[in-house]
């Protein structure tokens, strides 16, 4: 099954007999081709029948184009690295940057599970390119800790790719921040806890929290079919008598793909802003005619589309638009005045520059904002992860509660659920294209940490190795 804490994964099962070098080497090349011809339909064709079942020709389309092509730019060259069982690895160049890309291919020589990830190749060769001495912080150095998170921030933005961090740490009633580099390449003007970031996917935890809201107040049940919340008509949401409940759109177990496979045909679409223009009139179009291919509530399948829909449903159950809803219910009686779905709500000034090589223009989410919309600052996060980690209202408290466990899959209300170190983590991470983030906190201890970065570098590895470390005292 997939993980969440890497870039973008897919792996699906291997097939188990040996491949040919020259038949990887020809699949790279054909995908280079394609790649780089916008053929998106080709490159969909490489991949195998069990994989066009996990993954629709939209959700490829729009990875190639929105994580691929619009921050690194054509594909340059790409050179064989390793082989482990039958995973081929190749380091495959961009215009501005590059990437590791493993796969796994079937006899007929169609891709079965892929992988990119920044390079690690990439990401060393960078380290040279920014002295870490001439790396800004307010760190003082002082403690163990401290001196541990300087460590990881240092390593982190002596990767040029990388402008900034705003780092928050929880442990109980203690609280510290820090902040790393730059707001906006070249001012050399360090972040504050004022300085505004897109937080992506963390945005799915605040529609959880919003839907355990509408859940306690009785305006809605778990359990209840969407069909309920939608207008028209859907017959095929529903496989063998299960429809698609609320639940498994909050938990990824509808059955609804990453995105609708007719995103990007929108009016005006722009892969520097993808989502703008994808009406709820398209929204509606597609349910109307998507069956499941499995069972709701069974298998956990991420799905940006499905949190989108927890957010339209909100917003028909309540008649009120999602940000009201959002100020009314989280942001306001937690205080928080620098948290959007609109940058235009905030300060201007505040505004950090996203970076993926280059500058990267804030996304506008319109109705997929419930999925990954939201704008925030590390003063605004941390109340939002302390409130969170002493469970505050009944919402934050039934947002969290387990809702599913599949494998090594657990999930609450958007949130996630994994054991790090030697305890269990509630946890989400947001990517836009050019910001990542990372919340998430230990139950038991009380300890947990927010991190922000202006740059499509993940932040979860430095997360995981700082939550594991606080478990240490």
């Amino acid at each position: 099954m997939k993980t969440f804490l890497t870039l973008v994964l897919f792996l699906f099962s291997a097939v188990a007999f040996s491949q040919p070098h020259v038949e990887a080497d020809k699949l790279v090349a054909d995908l280079k081709k394609y790649y780089n011809s916008n053929q998106y339909d080709a490159l969909y064709n490489q991949l195998s029948e069990a994989y066009k079942k996990d993954a629709t020709e939209a959700y490829i389309t729009s990875f190639y184009k929105n994580n691929l092509r619009a921050p690194l730019g054509q594909i340059t060259n790409a050179v064989f690295t390793s082989k482990t069982d039958n995973s081929y690895q190749y380091l495959v160049s961009f215009e501005k940057g590059n990437c590791d890309f493993n796969f796994v291919f079937t006899e007929d020589q169609h891709i079965n599970g892929m992988q990119w990830s920044p390079s690690s190749a990439v990401r060393t060769a960078k380290k040279v390119l920014r002295d870490p001495k001439t790396i800004k912080s307010n760190n003082p150095k002082q403690t163990k800790l401290q001196l541990y998170i300087d460590s990881l921030a240092v390593t982190f933005l002596a990767d040029a790719a990388n402008s900034s961090l705003s780092i928050g740490i929880v442990d109980k009633d203690k609280t510290e921040q820090y902040f790393y580099g730059e707001t906006k390449k070249g001012t050399g003007n360090l972040p504050s806890a004022n300085s505004v970031y897109e937080i992506g996917s963390i945005s799915k935890s605040f529609t959880g929290i919003l839907l355990a809201h509408t859940v306690n107040e009785g305006k809605i049940s778990l359990n209840d079919d969407i069909r309920r919340y939608l207008p028209g008509k859907y017959p095929n949401l529903e496989v063998k008598g299960k429809p698609v409940t609320v639940l498994s759109l909050a938990n990824h177990t509808s059955g609804l793909p990453r995105l609708p496979e007719n995103f990007g045909k929108q009016p005006g679409y722009k892969e520097s802003d993808p989502y703008v223009g994808y009406s709820k009139t398209m929204i509606y179009e597609y349910l109307a005619k998507f069956k499941p291919s499995v069972t709701p509530g069974l298998t956990p399948e991420y799905s940006n589309f499905g949190m989108a829909l927890v957010g339209i449903i909100l917003e028909n159950v309540y008649q009120q638009p999602l940000e009201k809803l959002l100020k009314e219910i989280i942001t306001g009686p937690l205080k928080m005045t620098s948290t959007s779905y609109y940058k235009a709500l905030l300060d201007a000034r505040q505004l950090t520059s996203g970076y993926a090589g280059n500058e990267i223009p804030y996304w506008e989410f319109e109705n997929f904002k419930a999925a990954g919309g939201i704008n925030s600052n590390l003063n605004d996060m941390m109340l939002y992860l302390k409130n969170n980690i002493i469970e505050t209202s009944r919402d934050i408290k039934l947002s969290h509660q387990s809702t599913i466990t599949a494998g090594d899959y657990t999930a609450g209300l958007a949130w996630m659920i994994n054991r790090i170190g030697k305890h269990d983590h509630i946890w989400h991470n947001g990517q836009t294209a050019g910001f990542t983030s990372f919340i998430g906190y230990s139950p038991a201890l009380k300890k947990g940490i927010v991190i922000l970065n202006n740059s499509n570098t993940q932040v979860d590895e430095i997360a995981v190795k700082m939550l594991r470390y606080m478990e240490t005292f």
